[in-house]
């Protein structure tokens, strides 16, 4: 019974190495320029994800010192005619060369309308050397040379290599195809700049960056002054002449971005927000000083009455 045991320990074992599969690859061509790189989804027929390790550990390897490290994850599922369920995600932590031009420039699912259960990661070329291993045997091939052909039932589709990095690609971390759902309580923390609908780094002067309508409840700015010191007794508030004049001329308030600001430029709601409290409050000034003067009006018109009443 030992015996046995042992011999389906050793047939496990010798299974596992088998299913396992490791090995290396090298792209040519450009050193500036990503060449397609296909790999097989492995494990479709066992309805299982391919999971699919690429690396470059020493920064110094072949040809030549500095050319970029690279440890990256890719967990894959191709659509095969469109059976669906397909995606491509993506874990990523590189070092870029001197240039500074990274190792990864994309990927795609190339087998929308055929069987090839491929999938292409565009790499950088250069003579550069990679690493891999993967649940099963994904047959790298290196199409440094000439471009990937893919078959669209029919029609061909050339990927060419890439000049740049897709939009998509996250360089430095993680790089989901599908929606992500964080169900837990507990803050969530993110250092880096955030992009809703759009690629943060199209817009890196914003910690936030949404493409579309924000819905909320309330919105509340800090780190904004506020415009109280309109009331205060070393305020200068502009005559009612002088602002007509500045609207004839400018078409707009003064202290108010114009339109073509705001075209150009956008608009800054904690910013807008103490302009027009500004405004309000110099309303507020003036209103108090025209009811002065109509008061004043009503104590003379009523001084009036009571001489010509006599």
């Amino acid at each position: 019974m030992r015996t046995l045991y042992l011999f389906a320990l050793l047939l496990t074992f010798s299974f596992s190495l088998h299913a396992q599969s490791s090995g290396s690859f090298v792209v040519g061509g450009d050193a500036s320029k990503f060449y397609p790189v296909a790999f097989t989804d492995c494990g479709w027929g066992s309805n299982i994800a391919t999971e699919l390790n690429l690396g470059r550990s020493n920064v110094h390897n072949p040809p030549k010192y500095w050319e970029g490290s690279i440890i990256a994850r890719f967990r894959y599922h191709v659509t095969a005619w469109g059976n669906a369920s397909h995606f491509i995600d993506a874990d990523i932590k590189q070092f870029p060369n001197t240039a500074g031009t990274p190792l990864v420039g994309g990927w795609r699912d190339v087998t929308a309308a055929n069987g090839s259960s491929r999938i292409i990661i565009f790499l950088r070329g250069g003579n550069l050397p990679y690493y891999y291993s993967a649940n099963g045997p994904v047959n790298p091939a290196v199409f440094d040379t000439q471009p990937y052909i893919q078959d669209h039932d029919g029609t061909s589709y050339t990927h060419n290599p890439l000049t740049a990095p897709e939009p998509y690609v996250n360089g430095d971390g993680l790089s989901f195809q599908k929606s992500a759902y964080f169900l837990s309580a507990s803050s969530s923390y993110f250092n880096g700049n955030v992009g809703i609908g759009i690629y943060p780094q199209k817009q890196p002067e914003f910690k936030l960056a949404v493409s579309g309508t924000i819905g909320a409840k309330k919105v509340k700015v800090t780190d904004q002054g506020w415009a109280d010191y309109v009331f205060k007794s070393d305020y200068t508030l502009p005559s009612l002449s002088e602002v007509e004049a500045f609207i004839k001329t400018n078409y707009h308030l003064p202290g108010i971005p114009s339109e073509k600001e705001i075209a150009e430029k956008g608009l800054d709601l904690g910013n807008m927000q103490q302009q027009q409290m500004q405004k309000i409050e110099e309303l507020t000034l003036y209103i108090i000083s025209l009811n002065k003067k109509l008061e004043q009006q009503r104590v003379e018109m009523e001084e009036m009455k009571k001489l010509l009443a006599k």
